[in-house]
């Protein structure tokens, strides 16, 4: 049996990089994996390729967090691990 059978695991900057190399394990180990990021292309494509669901979410956007989790739940029902390994770049906090 796989590490992570059974669970549902939301992995933030998903498109590559870190994150991407996570969702991949994550999905490699039994995991139902709900991939976000940004670059849409990219993470469709990794998506595609390890059996995971992709979501365009921007981080940086509040209101967005809460979209993600509730399509998540609606779908699977829970959320067991959640990977926040995306990144801001930038001055995006100011003060």
């Amino acid at each position: 049996m796989a590490r992570f059978e059974g669970k549902v695991a939301i992995v933030t900057g998903a498109a590559g990089g870190l994150g991407g190399a996570t969702a991949a394990r994550l999905a490699s180990e039994g995991a139902t994996v709900v991939m976000t990021d940004i670059a849409d292309n990219a993470g469709r494509r990794l998506a595609e390729a390890i059996g995971a669901r992709f979501i365009r979410h921007d981080v940086s956007d509040g209101s967005a967090w809460a979209q993600v989790a509730q399509t998540a739940l609606d779908d699977e029902g829970r959320i067991d691990v959640l990977v926040n390994a995306a990144v801001i770049e930038g001055d995006v906090v100011q003060g």
